[in-house]
């Protein structure tokens, strides 16, 4: 079964720091990744094409971001759910200082 796109935005504030990678981390329900926009704290924005399945309990690979460590204000993803099972998907952003 196929379910619709989404799209979902996960906050992160300059008090966390600066970050020089990204990994996502998936519980609860599969789903497909397609697509990740990070928004940095300058205004500038880097697009990350994924286009992978997660099962629950899988993570990305590790996301190397442009311009060393740098301040995100937000990651935005576009995912759909996939498989049968009914129920949410949890998406966790893990981070390298």
């Amino acid at each position: 079964m196929d379910w619709g796109l989404d799209r979902d935005a996960i906050p992160v504030t300059a008090a966390e720091g600066r970050y020089s990678a990204l990994r996502l981390q998936v519980r609860g329900h599969a789903i497909e990744v397609l697509d990740l926009d990070v928004h940095f704290g300058d205004g500038s924005r880097h697009d990350v094409a994924v286009r992978s399945i997660f099962r629950p309990g899988t993570s990305s690979r590790v996301i190397d971001l442009p311009g060393g460590r740098r301040v995100i204000r937000r990651v935005v993803f576009v995912y759909r759910k996939v498989g049968p099972r009914p129920g949410p998907a949890v998406v966790e952003l893990w981070g390298r200082h």
